[in-house]
């Protein structure tokens, strides 16, 4: 075989392959429509949260206080093919919940509950997002 069928061949096979090393990461947002800042920060077990947006910029894994009315993106990555670890979320009187959350490249990480999760809701509106609603838990 030649070089250069060599080489289409393993851009074929690359090309049929939806997630790379190099692209291994999802983008979804927290929301905070409540009137009171949140503070959210990733203790990680597995790959990294990455903060962008008019506050936290640049941020990896937090901790990243999100002011009432703000929106901004969040970027799993993923370490050995998994994204996993915890959110810890703090309302503006210092109560905490934590939430465990756990994906594997080809889908954005799923944050764990059991019923009602309060004033933050998770997986809204799609799978590793976080919205606050209320103003405290």
């Amino acid at each position: 075989m030649s070089s250069g069928k060599q080489w289409m061949g393993v851009g074929l096979c690359m090309a049929m392959v939806p997630w790379t090393a190099s692209a291994a990461s999802c983008t979804r947002h927290i929301y905070n429509n409540s009137n009171q800042p949140w503070t959210f920060e990733a203790q990680t077990d597995q790959g990294n949260v990455h903060f962008s947006g008019a506050v936290c910029d640049g941020q990896t894994n937090g901790s990243c206080k999100v002011p009432a009315n703000t929106t901004l993106s969040i970027q799993y990555t993923f370490s050995q093919n998994d994204s996993q670890g915890y959110w810890i979320i703090t309302d503006h009187n210092g109560a905490v919940k934590k939430f465990g959350y756990t994906g594997q490249v080809g889908a954005c990480p799923s944050i764990g509950h059991s019923g009602n999760t309060g004033g933050v809701a998770v997986n809204d509106p799609a799978n590793g997002d976080l919205h606050a609603w209320n103003g405290q838990w």
